[in-house]
């Protein structure tokens, strides 16, 4: 059937950052799996370095292309693009997100029969189909001080990050890599904060929806593949900075100075720790494993930062 002169029912955004292929598998699964529905789909390219805009303009035209000069981090691109859409409902996607059979449409019915759900996740899954985290709880001491693992043992409904069968969840906040959104919680609520470079501008969305009324949901019946954090591994001690300066900012703005005070010293001294840590783990095996090099290098890497006063440079932004 074709679509292509009637008004979309969703429309699909997703950010680029130098993955081409993995785009070029998204869209081709998006495509696939949309079935009758009618959509649009818009790629925010952010200055990406590996011919991913050529690739995308030529398998798929009908689709629009935001060409950014640079990296303008995830937030600001996925405004760009909410700004050029005109349907009802969106769909906001990672990169590496292989969709499935029925998923966008259970997302979409599911939305639409639930007008209090301002955002709407699909569960994730890995490559081996086995699940992976979908949403979480906001951040607050306990989650990023203390162990996650432990607190999910000792607390499994408060600190729960994976759907449970089929069944809709009301949570926190998403992991943002699937996430249908509400085109008049938008409208309530506003886009996604562009101080946000690259992590957590999210869960600081699921706040601001859930403060204005709207219902955050795990959908466990709508799954999607999720191949996780192709973009920033390349930069692994550039991504960790630029995830501690989302989280100090997340904090500033939703916690008290006393709480901000308790967090950065706490995450400082977990950090010697591990430094210390990692050195004498590098010292017993003679410094010839390249994962524990590595590992000891980022450490020490965010360390500086962090005496250097928190620079902006050394994170993804200008990577």
């Amino acid at each position: 059937m074709d679509h292509s002169r009637e008004a979309p029912e969703v429309s699909l955004i997703t950010v680029n950052w130098n993955t081409k292929d993995l785009l070029l598998q998204s869209l081709e699964s998006l495509y696939d799996t949309a079935g009758d529905l009618n959509i649009e789909a818009v790629v925010v390219d952010n200055g990406s370095s590996d011919g991913s805009v050529e690739a995308v303009k030529a398998a798929f035209s009908e689709l629009q292309v935001i060409e950014n000069k640079s990296n303008l981090g995830f937030a600001r691109a996925v405004n760009q693009a909410l700004a050029r859409t005109s349907a009802p409902y969106m769909v906001i996607f990672n990169t590496d997100i292989i969709f499935t059979a029925g998923a966008l449409a259970t997302m979409l019915a599911y939305t639409k029969e639930n007008p209090d759900a301002g955002l709407v996740g699909a569960s994730l899954l890995n490559e081996d189909g086995t699940p992976q985290n979908s949403f979480a709880p906001f951040p607050g001491l306990s989650t990023e001080l203390l162990n996650k693992s432990l607190l999910r043992l000792l607390f499994p409904q408060k600190y729960a990050t994976r759907a449970s069968g089929d069944e809709a969840r009301d949570v926190d906040s998403l992991v943002g890599a699937c996430m249908l959104l509400r085109r008049s919680a938008l409208e309530k609520v506003g886009g996604l904060d562009e101080r946000y470079f690259f992590y957590l501008e999210e869960t600081d969305w699921a706040k601001r929806m859930r403060k204005a009324g709207f219902r955050v949901v795990d959908l466990g019946r709508a799954r999607v593949y999720h191949l996780q954090g192709k973009s920033a591994e390349s930069f692994p001690a550039r991504s960790r900075i630029e995830y501690y300066r989302s989280r100090y900012l997340y904090f500033q703005k939703w916690h008290s100075p006393g709480a901000n005070i308790v967090l950065k010293t706490g995450l400082i001294l977990r950090l010697l720790f591990e430094i210390i840590f990692s050195f004498l783990a590098n010292s017993l095996t003679l410094f010839c494993l390249k994962k524990e090099r590595r590992r000891l290098a980022v450490r020490v890497r965010i360390f500086l930062w962090h005496l250097a006063g928190q620079p902006k440079g050394w994170g993804l932004k200008g990577a």
